[in-house]
């Protein structure tokens, strides 16, 4: 056979004996057998023969692929790697087959070690891709793979490769190549690059990789594209351009840089194209400070708020259409992640946005052409209307006059049906941002969407898609009205727009789209129907199917690589183009078997189904939730298919199924169902936390852990090894240990992106749960190791940058909540816990001395007279805070420490000094809930007949009386109001004097409330 390998003329046929070798080889090498194969790969790879080196290399290659396993052990893994490598220097033009097919082998054999420790010559693998690149960019594309894999690979590390080289080599294909399938492939690379561990070598000072990569960026960004009018851009499914895979590339820097160093490295390049008369480069200026929105906000929002605000409103009235469309989505997307600061913008934005949206409105011309610029113009309103919340309230008359207005124009060439479609979603905003006050439009608008999903008149007006998309706009703002105008409002409706869903999908077979919004309706109206939802049986049937499903999959069969050495290269020159399909690569090896994946590559997935799924995880986490007893009966069917979904390569599900999973548990009464599920979920969530490669993923299971025990209390913790996997999840993700914190290097120099950040914190906030959960023995038992990785974390993040400040504040701010929880063990802490708060008292950072102070307020609480000797200690750092801060959350809590130190221990404060200073301090501002501890300090020296509150009790009387007017509804909501009139009331029936003098220093508002508390007495 291996003869007929090198005799047979027929190169198909050649190929074919390939394929029969490798799979023979594959059941024969395990036992040692066929030596000769090996003797015979050794003669022919290292042949003076071209062709038979090309031969025997393509043949390795496939060996590797099927049965790579075999090739594991350390002296054969030295030997391929020197084969490789010699076969490398070798080849004088590596545009030659033979150094194709090698770097093929080398990718075979690196997926099946599954290391990044192989001694392969990598600067020789880029002068191969690089050289390939130019005839033959199909090749230099497979070729990447290896590098994108070795990127991925866990044990890869800081010598294993240079990133920057890397880098460069993306960076000259992205920027060089005209073919945009390797553009895009060498973008992934780059992001790979971002992503991974090794990635500060890619932003250090001094080597200009980062400004490079911003220019080639921008360069892309900035391509014009086909049509100015119809341009998609990175968040849009179906996109496929340079710019959208640029733009891609600049959100992941944004998400997995620090933002100090990003900004630094692209301001002035950003400023420079916005401001370019290019309108091209405005256009990819725009594209750039939308992509890096997300990833920076914490930063953008701190620094950069004005000078953003300030470009998104030059550019929505710039004459050219490409920037006009670029700058409403850039303000679109400032408008979901810069929340809540842009939403004070609104005075200077809304009036701009109004305008566009009246002349759509009013438009007697053709505007059918304009579609896209106009889908801009509404996403950037929506976004801003859902940041505004209530402020939007005054521009409401205006918003639904003009869109009431686009609903009724019957003209399709004025108002196609994909305006009435923006015009609906934006009534969706609408109603969510003022709630119950859309009440006077609610019957109309319930009409007019009615109206839109039963019209058989539709079918005239547009094509399918037009029409089904507007009907599913239509389903889903009937949703949003349910949330939005309440239970009593929409309970007339409720019954008939389940069946309008359920209708739906009865008539709209296979339609991912119109499931996802028949899905959206169920969960919204299960909100008002609760436990009378009649047609449970059938919607969770529906949800359970479409969770079940996984039609979403398409196999990507493999390629046949390396074959064309053996079939002629006439074709080189001539690849055939990709259809560019709304699919996404995955990699899907869960539950799969061998034989189904023999001519498998991988998988793609339908991103509307995949949407469809993730829509029915949250429907069922919903109606779960409100519906009561009424789900009880399909707990078990629901648990068991959402779990499934944990294993689904795709991070959205996942997020999604261990939100969902927790519900399921949270919404049991105790009893065997529950322990059965807890001793699943419980473990699955340590696996999770542990092992999952996404962020987001393991925020949502340590979410999972903070909601159990919130809601469950010792029932979450109490089956066996469930304290351990909680208490073992929080030192990991604290020291930095989860698969997901990996690609990350410990460096205490180093600064930790808005994500890395966002993962401590949902550690953090396990912790306060886990206090209320366990007893305080148990607590102590485990926290000195959870406080000492907390005050560690605090050690290294010395930086001054605002993910190392969020991230300080959020450290002392969990230390502070966990206080309480340590009870009677509370002096075993003090020797650790006043020195830190002591320090950060004091810190520049105001959100951080608020913590600080705050938790010295919990901690004399607790210590009661153990903190005595510490009291003149503490005392001056109120004192600083009462006499420099100003009023806010920081001045709140200084006065609610003094309250709680006078309440843990009144003999070692100096009443007569300190309590004037609080009296005139007062009132609340900002932190609303410490007036509970202020009130009860209060009750707690006037009933003990203080002389000095009661030499200042008019003082006292107007600061409550002021804070109860101007704050009721909080005051109630929190059960605040009636300690308030309590302490009124007596005061005004022990001393009516007092009470008298007071009303001359009130507004008629506060004096009414005060009369009206007076009667009460009697």
């Amino acid at each position: 056979m291996l003869k007929a390998l090198v005799d047979e003329p027929e190169k198909q046929v050649k190929k074919a004996i390939c394929q029969f070798v490798a799979h023979i080889a594959n059941h024969e090498l395990p036992n040692n057998n066929w030596n000769q194969l090996i003797q015979f790969l050794e003669q022919v790879n290292t042949s003076n023969d071209l062709a038979q080196r090309e031969m025997g290399m393509y043949a390795l290659g496939i060996i590797l692929d099927i049965g790579g396993d075999n090739f594991k052990q350390p002296e054969k893994q030295a030997s391929l790697c020197t084969l490789f490598n010699n076969t490398l220097n070798s080849i004088p033009d590596l545009n030659e087959p033979l150094a194709y097919l090698t770097v093929i082998a080398m990718h075979h054999y690196m997926t099946a070690c599954d290391t990044a420790e192989l001694t392969y010559n990598w600067p020789k693998v880029y002068e191969t891709v690089q050289a390939v690149s130019g005839k033959r960019p199909d090749r230099a594309l497979e070729c990447l793979d290896l590098i994108d894999d070795l990127l991925e690979m866990e044990d890869l590390g800081p010598g294993t490769v240079n990133v920057s080289d890397i880098a460069q080599l993306s960076l000259h294909l992205a920027e060089t190549s005209t073919d945009d399938d390797l553009q895009e492939k060498a973008l992934n690379v780059l992001s790979s690059v971002v992503k991974a561990k090794v990635k500060p070598s890619f932003y250090a000072k001094n080597n200009g990789l980062l400004e490079r990569t911003v220019d080639v960026l921008l360069k892309l960004m900035s391509v014009p594209p086909l049509d100015d009018a119809c341009e998609d851009y990175y968040i849009d499914q179906d996109a496929n351009a340079p710019s959208v895979y640029a733009a891609s590339t600049l959100d992941d820097m944004a998400i997995h840089i620090p933002p100090t160093k990003l900004m630094t490295g692209i301001q002035d390049k950003v400023v420079a194209y916005l401001t370019s008369p290019d309108p091209y480069k405005r256009k990819g200026g725009y594209i750039a400070l939308a992509a890096v929105t997300e990833g920076a906000s914490v930063y953008i929002g701190n620094h950069y708020m004005q000078v953003f605000v300030d470009f998104a409103l030059r550019g929505i009235v710039d004459e050219h259409p490409v920037v006009q469309n670029a700058a409403f989505f850039a303000l679109g997307q400032m408008s979901e992640y810069l929340q809540p600061q842009i939403g004070t913008y609104g005075p200077q934005i809304m009036p701009i946005l109004l305008q566009f949206l009246s002349t759509v409105a009013n438009s007697s011309t053709h505007q059918s052409d304009n579609t896209k610029h106009v889908e801009r113009m509404f996403y950037a309103l929506e976004s801003f209307v859902d940041t505004m919340e209530s402020a939007v309230t005054p521009y409401v008359p205006t918003l639904m006059e003009a869109s009431v207005k686009i609903l009724e124009n019957p003209d399709q060439t004025v108002c196609p049906l994909k305006f009435k479609e923006f015009a609906i979603r934006l009534i969706g905003s609408i109603a969510t941002a003022i709630a119950d006050e859309f009440q006077p439009y609610f019957a109309n608008i319930m009409n007019q969407l009615a109206a839109c999903v039963s019209s058989t008149d539709l079918k005239g007006q547009g094509d399918d898609h037009a029409v089904s998309s507007l009907q599913n706009a239509a389903v889903e703002v009937i949703g949003t009205l349910a949330r939005a105008v309440g239970e009593d409002n929409f309970r007339p409706y409720a019954h008939q727009s389940v069946q309008l869903g359920l209708r739906m999908l009865g008539t709209a077979v296979d339609d991912p789209e119109t499931a996802k919004v028949a899905f959206q309706l169920f969960a919204s109206v299960a909100t008002i129907l609760k436990e009378e939802m009649v047609s449970l049986p059938e919607i969770v049937e529906l949800l359970v199917a479409s969770i079940g499903n996984d039609d979403e999959y398409v196999a990507r069969l493999k390629e046949e690589e390396g074959l064309d050495v053996f079939v002629g290269d006439e074709d080189e020159d001539n690849n055939e183009d990709k259809e560019p399909g709304d699919e996404e690569d995955i990699d899907f090896d869960e539950t799969r078997s061998e034989e189904e994946d023999d001519d498998v590559e991988g998988y793609t997935y339908d991103c509307s189904k995949l949407d469809e799924k993730e829509e029915a995880l949250d429907a069922v986490r919903e109606i779960a939730k409100v519906t009561g007893n009424a789900f009880n009966q399909y707990l078990q069917t629901s648990f068991d298919a959402v779990y499934r979904t944990l294993y689904h390569p795709h991070e959205g599900i996942r997020g999604g199924a261990v939100d969902t999973l927790v519900q399921l548990c949270t919404v049991q009464t105790p009893g065997p169902l529950l322990i059965k599920c807890l001793d699943i979920v419980v473990p699955k969530l340590r696996e999770i936390i542990s092992t999952d490669e996404s962020k987001d993923v393991v925020i949502k299971a340590l979410a999972g852990y903070r909601d159990l025990l919130s809601d469950l209390g010792p029932a979450a913790v109490a089956g066996e090894g469930h304290l351990e996997a909680v208490h073992n999840s929080l030192r990991e993700v604290l020291n930095k240990k989860t698969k997901a914190q990996r690609t990350s290097v410990e460096d205490e120099e180093e600064e930790e992106a808005e994500k890395e950040v966002q993962v401590i914190e949902g550690a953090g906030e396990v912790l306060p749960a886990l206090i209320k959960a366990v007893p305080s023995s148990t607590f102590a038992s485990i926290s000195h190791e959870l406080l000492s990785s907390l005050t560690a974390r605090l050690k290294r993040s010395q930086l001054d940058d605002e993910n190392t400040e969020a991230l300080k504040s959020f450290i002392v701010g969990t230390i502070a909540e966990c206080v309480p929880g340590l009870s009677e063990h509370i002096e075993e802490f003090i020797p650790s816990l006043l020195p830190l708060l002591t320090k950060f008292s004091r810190d520049k950072s105001a959100d951080i001395r608020q913590n600080s102070l705050y938790g010295l307020g919990v901690l004399a609480a607790a210590a009661k007279t153990s903190l005595a000797p510490h009291y003149p200690t503490l005392l001056d750092i109120l004192a600083e805070s009462l006499g420099r801060d100003k009023p806010g959350a920081v001045l709140d809590n200084a006065m609610a420490a003094l309250c709680r130190m006078i309440l843990a221990c009144p003999a070692s404060v100096p009443i007569d000094r300190v309590l004037p200073v609080l009296i005139n301090t007062l009132p609340i501002t900002e932190d609303l809930e410490e007036t509970r501890v202020i009130l009860e300090c209060l009750h707690a020296l006037y009933n003990n007949g203080d002389n000095v509150l009661l030499q200042h009790l008019d003082k006292v009387l107007i600061q409550l009386i002021g804070m109860l007017s101007q704050h009721e509804q909080f005051f109630v909501k929190q059960g605040l109001k009636d300690p308030t009139a309590l302490f009124i009331l007596n005061v005004v029936r022990d001393f009516p004097q007092a009470a008298d003098s007071v009303l001359s220093s009130l507004t008629p508002v506060q004096a009414e409330l005060f009369n009206s508390i007076r009667q009460n007495l009697s």
